[in-house]
């Protein structure tokens, strides 16, 4: 008897769809002993295409230009009040008879959401009766937001203990949420010769690699200034830069290639950005969630130089209040700060923080673990059992 298993998501920004993806490759893993379909449905997609493109635009270029707007409507609408749940109500109605009459045909026996709007349109089917179906929600960053905070969701999967915490203030019960971290690849998980992942990758195993990135869609725009920077380091390393999706921003930083006095590697959207942050000695980017879980699970040391608000300011808090990443605000200092981190051991104390947070490593194998457990013991099949995934405890 087999078991199916629907994942959603949704393109904004492009950490809700690489923990879906790492939900679905940790089911397909499973699957060597069981019989797991496993499907992913962007919601997005239920949206008309020119309305699903203009929204994308408006949402990316709008935290680019306005971060300081996002932020304070981001607090805003932190607590949910009157104004929140009716625009939640009107979000969620978009496409609802499109997203029952899918789940009618794959018919799953549980469903993980990685996406908000798409949490909120399952909590309305169920609150409609029109589904049964276990919802679980994966909240993609340090955050807690109404966005995210449905009433007929059955289960909650957050980043860490701090999280919970904050829910539970939110008035979610304490038995419905499991720390389990923000699910990375599996493909983090496996271990790595640092200097064989160089030399694959084409790069000096000898000079230290700083590797800039700033979340698929590239929403990075100093790399330029930074680059710039780079120049008056009087240390030997390389750089790599991986601007995702950002083909502008690509063209732009290859016409100024020639200005730059150091060995640099220029990338668009990248499939094995586990090989990258193996590669990298140290991570300049945003702290975008899947951005930073990645790197703690690759044990690579960060500096984050900007931050968009919102739920990036949220996990920031984290990664400052843990230790496992520096910042500055001021792109003046950052010319320093890299000159002090590449001195020799002075990345040791933020790789030393990010121990306790080793665990998170398997976060995709504790999600699916958790659902299988459950969807199993409502009897939906009489043939699946969980496998011989770890049980870990969970850190901070």
């Amino acid at each position: 008897m087999s078991l199916t298993i629907a994942i959603l998501t949704g393109r904004y920004g492009d950490g809700h769809i690489k923990a879906a993806e790492a939900l679905r490759d940790a089911m397909v893993q499973l699957n060597d002993r069981q019989n797991i379909n496993t499907v992913l449905f962007d919601v997005t997609d239920l949206l008309p295409q020119f309305a699903d493109k203009l929204t994308k635009k408006l949402f990316v270029s709008g935290i680019k230009r306005f971060p300081s707007l996002y932020d304070y409507l981001y607090e805003k609408t932190r607590a949910e009040s009157k104004i929140t749940t009716i625009a939640k109500k009107r979000l969620h109605g978009l496409g609802l008879g499109q997203l029952y009459e899918w789940l009618g045909e794959k018919k799953p026996d549980a469903i993980i959401s990685t996406f908000p709007v798409a949490s909120g349109m399952l909590s309305e089917l169920k609150e409609l009766g029109l589904i049964i179906t276990p919802i679980y929600t994966v909240i993609t960053d340090h955050t807690v937001h109404s966005s995210w905070i449905n009433p007929y969701i059955d289960h909650y999967f957050v980043a860490s203990k701090l999280v919970k915490r904050d829910m539970i203030k939110y008035g979610v019960p304490e038995s419905f949420i499991t720390v389990t971290g923000i699910p990375v690849h599996p493909n983090f998980s496996l271990p790595f010769s640092k200097r064989k992942v160089k030399g694959k990758l084409g790069l000096n195993p000898d000079l230290p690699c700083i590797l800039l990135a700033g979340g698929g869609f590239g929403v990075f725009n100093k790399i330029e200034n930074l680059l710039q920077e780079l120049n008056d380091l009087m240390v030997p390393f390389e750089v790599v830069v991986i601007c995702g999706r950002n083909q502008r921003l690509l063209k732009r930083i290859k016409k100024k290639e020639v200005e730059y006095l150091y060995p640099l590697k220029l990338l668009g959207f990248v499939e094995n950005m586990h090989e990258w942050m193996a590669a990298a000695d140290l991570l300049v980017t945003k702290p975008g969630g899947i951005t930073v879980s990645e790197a703690i699970a690759a044990e690579v040391p960060m500096l984050i130089v900007r931050a968009l608000g919102g739920q990036e300011n949220d996990n920031l808090h984290f990664l400052l209040q843990s230790g496992t990443a520096l910042y500055t605000e001021n792109p003046g200092m950052l010319r320093d700060k890299l000159k002090k981190l590449l001195t020799p051991g002075s990345l040791d104390v933020l790789k030393q923080a990010m121990i306790p947070y080793q665990w998170q490593k398997d976060s995709a194998f504790l999600v699916c673990r958790k659902v299988l457990e459950e969807t199993c013991a409502l009897g939906r099949t009489a043939n699946a059992a969980v496998g011989d995934i770890p049980v870990l405890e969970p850190g901070i």
